[in-house]
């Protein structure tokens, strides 16, 4: 029996499988990222197991180069951190998975019209299969596997701010629909209440920072140590500026603190009591 394979099918197909198994295990791992690069990643790792299907090309494709690529995978998608090889880990685990998922399904029916698993490589029979099992795996794991998180630390994240000697603790709710993030050290930058830091400045910047809009409060602490500076967001209500400063921080209980970006809400953004602001996965 003659098989065709469609590139562009089997492509899309496999990156949207990949994408979503990616997200998975960096959602579980609680690490940071932005998803133009986890799609990135699910696109360059369906362009390698393509590999499986050339005969030429195939000895790339050994068990253990896969482990290898599925780590660097991993690392492309989220950068390097002390949770990225627990990550690739999961990663490979929820691949065998639902690799043996779709295997034994396709046994069980005797039929590999709905879609097939071949050497690594999962084959659509059309391309209306593929969206159906991209929506599939949209709602299993990103609602399925999200329930597994403590719902604590899933909606609260600890962070601490260091001004000089001093550290300034802060509880912050996850908003998965936030994408502000550090250009450069691509970490979600916090969005805090003024009200929550005027233990962190000196009462004189504080009371600047209250009665003042985001480009006078610039204006007016243009010498601070805190250097100050617009950030543009845009909102569902439109467009506007929110003043940062530099501040180094720690999340959780890392001990290392490092360079970071803190943004000051011109609102009320906690919902209750006892959180101080934002911040994005």
């Amino acid at each position: 029996m003659t098989y065709f394979i469609y590139a562009d099918d089997t492509l899309f197909l496999n990156t949207v499988i990949n994408y979503f198994l990616l997200l998975a295990a960096l959602l579980l791992t609680r690490l940071s990222f932005r998803r133009i690069r986890v799609l990135l990643s699910a696109f360059l790792s369906s362009l390698y197991s393509l590999f499986a299907l050339l005969p030429a090309y195939a000895p790339l494709y050994i068990l253990p180069l896969r482990f290898a690529f599925a780590f660097l995978f991993v690392f492309l998608a989220t950068g390097f951190h002390k949770r990225t090889i627990r990550a690739g880990v999961l990663f490979i685990l929820l691949s065998l998975l639902f690799g043996g998922i779709v295997s034994a399904l396709t046994l069980l029916s005797h039929s590999s019209s709905f879609l097939t698993l071949s050497h690594g490589v999962y084959l659509p029979a059309t391309l209306r299969t593929a969206a159906v099992i991209s929506a599939l795996l949209y709602y299993v794991i990103l609602r399925f596997f999200r329930l597994l998180l403590p719902p604590t630390e899933a909606a609260i994240r600890q962070i601490t701010l260091q001004n000089g000697s001093s550290e300034f603790p802060l509880s912050l709710l996850v908003d998965t629909g936030s994408q502000l993030y550090d250009p450069i050290r691509n970490n979600p930058i916090p969005v805090v209440e003024k009200a929550s830091l005027r233990g962190y400045f000196s009462e004189s910047e504080y009371q600047i920072l209250i009665s003042h809009s985001p480009v006078e409060a610039l204006a007016l602490l243009s010498q601070s140590s805190h250097r100050f500076s617009l950030l543009p967001i845009t909102t569902a209500s439109g467009s506007m500026l929110l003043l940062t400063f530099r501040s180094y921080l720690k999340q959780g209980k890392n001990p290392r603190f490092s360079p970071s970006t803190i943004a000051l809400s011109e609102g009320t953004i906690s919902p209750g009591e006892g959180i101080d602001g934002v911040i994005g996965l």
